[in-house]
């Protein structure tokens, strides 16, 4: 498999073994929901699961990833948020799969997206808020899984 393929793999392996963990609404999320090892392992996890989790598994499989953290527009109130920074062929992309796996509150909880998926800093800054100098700037559409 090249890059992108592995990539692709792995993004959805983890979103059908994983799920938002909707205890964080109630206050009663263990720790380990923010760790790569509570998606992996538990199967729930926030973002920062989510995030550490991608980073790991494609930083593994050799794909260059790096770990974003910022806010999310949330209606009207940002909230802190984290996703990543995947290079293939040499170019840089936006890879959110937090919200390619979307919070369903029935047994379909099987649905994949892939609206955030190797995206661009101009399509991702319509709901992300982050400090862009830390990071490589994500322009091309080459690897965009529509």
């Amino acid at each position: 498999m090249n890059d992108y393929e592995k990539e692709l793999a792995l993004h959805d392996y983890l979103l059908k073994n994983a799920e938002y963990d909707k205890r964080l609404y109630g206050g009663s999320m263990p720790e380990e929901s923010y760790t790569d090892y509570g998606v992996l392992v538990k199967g729930t996890g926030v973002c920062d699961s989510y995030a550490k989790a991608m980073y790991r598994l494609l930083n593994s499989a050799g794909i260059e990833t790096l770990y974003v953290t910022g806010d999310a527009v949330d209606g009207e109130k940002n909230i802190p948020h984290a996703w990543n920074i995947v290079k293939i062929d040499g170019e840089y992309y936006n890879l959110d799969a937090t919200w390619n796996d979307p919070i369903v509150y029935s047994k379909h909880n099987d649905i994949i997206r892939y609206t955030y998926f190797n995206i661009t800093d101009e399509q991702l800054s319509k709901d992300h808020i982050w400090d862009k100098s830390k990071y490589p700037k994500c322009t091309s559409e080459k690897y965009t899984h529509i």
